[in-house]
């Protein structure tokens, strides 16, 4: 891709969709590795960090809709990193063995492109962008 300013670089729809797919681009190229992208990493983080959990929280904590989390459990239930069990009306969602053990590379794989988005954007800047993005979804979401 060509680093021309587009005639769309004063719009935040469009500007902030270019910063978007350059990140996940950086992220997915480090967790190519592990055949994971972002999205099933996050999964995966956000099950580590709770032990069991059930998708509704996954939802909420990614906010993504229940269809993309049931749709993303599903796929890693098929590379059998997660695992899914019926308790009671709820479903609680699990690492498995393999699971617990591709989380240090993970966490190798996000310290790296912490990395090398660091060496692009800065520190400084990328604290602020952080904030400013998420805090301007809020307001829109």
């Amino acid at each position: 891709m060509t680093k021309t300013k587009s005639k769309y670089s004063v719009c935040l729809c469009h500007a902030s969709n270019v910063l978007a797919r350059s990140m996940t681009k950086l992220m997915d190229e480090e967790l190519a590795v592990l055949n994971l992208t972002s999205s099933y990493a996050y999964l995966l983080m956000e099950v580590a960090a709770q032990d069991k959990i059930n998708p509704k929280k996954i939802s909420e904590s990614l906010e993504l809709t229940p269809s993309t989390v049931t749709r993303l459990i599903e796929k890693m239930e098929n590379r059998n990193l997660l695992q899914r069990k019926q308790v009671g009306r709820s479903t609680e969602v699990r690492l498995t063995k393999e699971g617990k053990s591709i989380m240090k590379q993970i966490k190798i794989c996000i310290e790296r492109f912490e990395k090398r988005y660091a060496a692009l954007i800065g520190e400084e800047l990328i604290d602020k962008l952080t904030k400013d993005v998420y805090e301007a979804a809020m307001k829109v979401s």
